[in-house]
């Protein structure tokens, strides 16, 4: 049965209105102006290798996927620095402050007024500075985690990509077997047309072999292709305007593709063990996986480095100003307000709470089992594909072979047929049943070519990379 899943993109004729004419003065005759049609613009044609680059080029999903890689790239980043450079932070507070009366302090220690009569000024800065020297693994393991995320990220770059190659692939062949159907058909109906002129002819001659019944079938014939050629049309222009989006082409341009004629591409098919290789290595999705069991074994060693203490080079500096506040110049007392102080040394931090940090290490060993499980999950799926997609390719591939012969067998049996029509050796009834089984046997033969042409695309995606000698 025929099937219509894309159409293609109508030429516009767009006519321009007759000038209207200006009067000035008195009426004058004007003459008429005939509307010219606009010239519509040549499509511009694209081949499959060119359409799947331009699709590349342009793909939101693709922007969308380097977006998260460029995210992984940042968080790598920020994990490297922490090995040379100090986690720093400055703090920095203003506002006023009452005076402190002359002699605030020790022996007497007088009380101080508190009262907001003699406010002031100040300001504070603090800065702080932490810098990791040991810590048991636990930068080291956060760098592999996010070295594992940057590149999962990239692999699934290439899964996005993968999967807008085979989109163009499906919408590129679909338009091509709707273009030989299409010219299939419109030849299928020139030679109906020519088949009722000689029937017409016969019956205008009183054949004996001819009546108005021969006519009836050749006009029911008829009837069924044009019908099948408007929902073609159709279906050739919702296929070339899917393809548009795909490629983001001007709206007000039409586009073509350049293979308008189904042919057959027979290529070496590799045996399964082959093809398993190298989607091992190919196929992004399992790159993906075998980084993130990478990161996960990482995770685990990030969180057991919590048993052990950190140690750490630590500083800070604080200064602090009040213009017109007194100073207090004793060992005893801090002013917070007119401050100039700084220092550093070795500092060690320990997490005591190690119940939690056990139960963070569990969930993070879980975790690491279930992506171990995803990969091998994952590898028999891809597996199931490759076999599923040879054999449906090898099994296409044949089909095409033997389609050919029946293809070639009715295209003879209809010449032959109609030749003998026009001289009178068969009956109409002949010819209409040979057109017929043309039709289904050059429509078959189609279908045929376009599953072969989407098995071997389908096999392509389940490797993770091309296997026939397209370029793109």
């Amino acid at each position: 049965m025929v099937r219509y899943s894309m159409s293609s993109i109508f030429r516009i004729w767009v006519v321009t209105a007759g000038m209207l004419p200006i009067m000035a003065g008195a009426a004058e005759p004007v003459s008429e102006v005939t509307p010219q049609p606009t010239p519509t613009p040549a499509p511009e044609v694209f081949d499959l290798p060119t359409t799947i680059h331009r699709a590349l080029a342009i793909s939101p999903a693709i922007e969308s996927a380097q977006s998260f890689q460029e995210y992984a790239e940042a968080r790598l980043a920020e994990v490297k620095g922490a090995y040379i450079l100090p986690e720093t932070r400055v703090r920095v507070l203003g506002g006023v402050v009452p005076d402190i009366p002359p002699g605030s302090g020790p022996p007497s220690f007088p009380v101080v007024d508190g009262g907001i009569s003699d406010l002031g000024p100040f300001i504070q800065v603090r800065i702080e500075a932490i810098q990791p020297l040991f810590t048991f693994g636990k930068l080291s393991s956060l760098k592999s985690a996010a070295q594992s995320g940057v590149e999962a990220r990239k692999a699934g770059v290439l899964s996005v990509r993968n999967e807008v190659v085979y989109r163009v692939k499906t919408v590129y062949h679909a338009l091509s077997y709707l273009f030989s159907l299409q010219q299939f058909l419109e030849e299928l109906s020139q030679r109906a047309a020519k088949a009722r002129e000689l029937v017409e002819d016969k019956l205008l001659h009183h054949s004996p072999d001819t009546t108005d019944i021969d006519l009836m079938r050749l006009d029911v014939f008829q009837a069924e292709t044009d019908r099948r050629l408007i929902e073609l049309n159709s279906a050739v222009k919702l296929g070339l305007a899917s393809l548009a989006v795909l490629i983001e082409a001007p709206r007000d341009k039409p586009i073509d593709i350049q293979d308008h004629d189904l042919r057959f591409r027979e290529f070496e098919i590799q045996p399964e063990i082959q093809y398993m290789e190298r989607a091992k290595s190919a196929r992004p999705e399992l790159r993906q996986l075998t980084e993130l069991v990478a990161a996960r074994r990482a995770l685990i060693k990030v969180q057991e480095a919590d048993y052990f203490p950190m140690f750490y080079l630590g500083g800070f500096y604080k200064f602090a100003e009040a213009p017109g506040r007194q100073e207090i110049d004793n060992p005893y007392l801090s002013d917070d307000f007119n401050i100039n102080v700084g220092g550093g040394g070795l500092g060690l931090e320990q997490k005591l709470s190690f119940h939690m940090t056990t139960a963070r290490r569990d969930q993070a060993k879980a975790e690491y089992q279930q992506a171990l499980a995803d990969q091998r999950q994952a590898l028999q799926g891809i597996e199931l594909e490759i076999k599923r997609a040879i054999s449906n390719a090898v099994a296409r591939r044949d089909s095409v072979k033997i389609a050919l012969k029946g293809f070639k067998a009715g295209r003879s049996w209809v010449t032959a047929t109609t030749l003998n029509f026009g001289v009178g050796f068969v009956p109409a009834k002949d010819l209409l049943e040979a057109f017929v089984a043309y039709s289904k046997v050059k429509v078959s033969f189609f279908d045929t070519i376009h599953e072969y042409d989407s098995a071997v695309a389908e096999l392509s995606r389940a490797v993770g990379e091309e296997v026939t000698d397209l370029r793109y």
